[in-house]
């Protein structure tokens, strides 16, 4: 069974995907073990993998489970056919009694598996779930193979780049495919599918990645925000930036234009909104950028200010009420700050927020 779309809400091409099914976690955590040990993460988080590779499997059972329960979250895999002599391409220790039954050689196994969590007021919540299947009874995981302070340490650090960068848009949460099908497209097909998907919800969508996949993030369109250093690794925090029509843009700024002047007229509104609008497109144009929660505004620009300047005489001009002018000018001075500006110009995710400040260069 495959899950029904929100109304009016159309997918991406599928292109030899298909949405996980709880009859796949017993594979999917294989394909997890296999694949995730390639990233330094992996051995900082679970030391002890080599000695409790059951607490390993199920950890990942579990959590794709969650994944896969979740309406919050989409998870895909992606198929190919089965090779009998898959273990012999990874590194990690497989459990022979492992829960899933070793199938024909040449069936269509899963290889890969890709996990994104919805933006906040998505309206695709609730309609990706495909639970064509009972779920397996799994155990209880003890973690015997994690490091719990590593582990505590890293979701830490990356909790406070998502919430620095990330408020408001949608996040891949992983990807991973199963060394034996490596340099078949699978990862690629995986994550272009959720960058389809943020094109379609217009909806920016963030990272953090591995070394190893940054190459294939930037290869897609994604730009880093951030290198994290971390104790002998470091990860990447990116952004991939949707790209907007006019039409969309117009709306956004106008959404921004009337979430700052409620009480303002009509005409000063229109004229907010025009000088957003030729800002922005003038920042979004500039080559030095920086990046903040999916804005994109460069640094120190004088562009910045000009439309700041130009509202505060649209307020001041003569023979507009003393205390209109000044409660105006007040609401200039300290609501329409650089960083507020820059929250206006660019809501391209209709957030209601306005609590964005300057990032620094990447």
């Amino acid at each position: 069974m495959a899950p029904s779309p929100a109304p009016s809400s159309p997918l991406p091409a599928l292109d030899r995907l298909r949405f996980a099914s709880p009859a796949d976690i017993p594979r999917v955590g294989i394909v997890a073990v296999s694949g995730f040990p390639y990233s330094p993460v992996f051995d900082w988080e679970r030391s002890d993998h080599t000695k409790f590779p059951q607490d390993t499997l199920l950890s990942y059972c579990h959590e794709f489970s969650a994944f896969i329960k979740s309406p919050d979250h989409i998870v895909l895999v992606a198929t190919d056919k089965f090779d009998p002599g898959e273990g012999k391409y990874t590194k990690a220790v497989i459990p022979p009694n492992n829960g899933w039954p070793t199938p024909r050689p040449e069936d269509e196994v899963v290889v890969g598996v890709a996990c994104w969590k919805l933006p906040p007021g998505s309206n695709r919540k609730g309609f990706l779930q495909n639970d064509d299947a009972p779920y397996p009874e799994l155990l209880k995981n003890p973690m015997r193979d994690m490091d719990r302070n590593h582990c505590d340490e890293l979701d830490k650090l990356c909790e406070a780049a998502e919430k620095q960068y990330f408020q408001g848009l949608a996040t891949m949460e992983m990807v991973v495919v199963h060394p034996a099908y490596w340099k078949r497209g699978h990862g690629r097909r995986l994550v272009r599918w959720g960058i389809d998907l943020a094109e379609i919800d217009g909806v920016c969508q963030g990272v953090i990645a591995a070394e190893m996949g940054k190459s294939l993030y930037l290869s897609l369109g994604y730009e880093e925000l951030e290198d994290l250093q971390f104790d002998g690794f470091h990860l990447s925090v990116m952004l991939y930036q949707v790209k907007r029509t006019n039409k969309e843009e117009g709306a956004a700024l106008l959404h921004a234009a009337k979430c700052l002047l409620t009480s303002t007229t009509a005409a000063v509104e229109l004229t907010l909104t025009t000088m957003l609008s030729i800002a922005y497109e003038r920042l979004y144009d500039e080559k030095k950028r920086i990046h903040k929660k999916g804005v994109m505004v460069p640094k120190r620009s004088v562009l910045c200010w000009i439309p700041l300047v130009l509202v505060g005489l649209v307020f001041a001009v003569p023979g507009r009420p003393g205390s209109l002018a000044r409660s105006s000018i007040s609401r200039i001075v300290h609501g329409l700050s650089y960083r507020i500006f820059i929250a206006a110009a660019g809501s391209l995710h209709s957030r209601r927020s306005l609590d964005l400040e300057p990032g620094t260069d990447s």
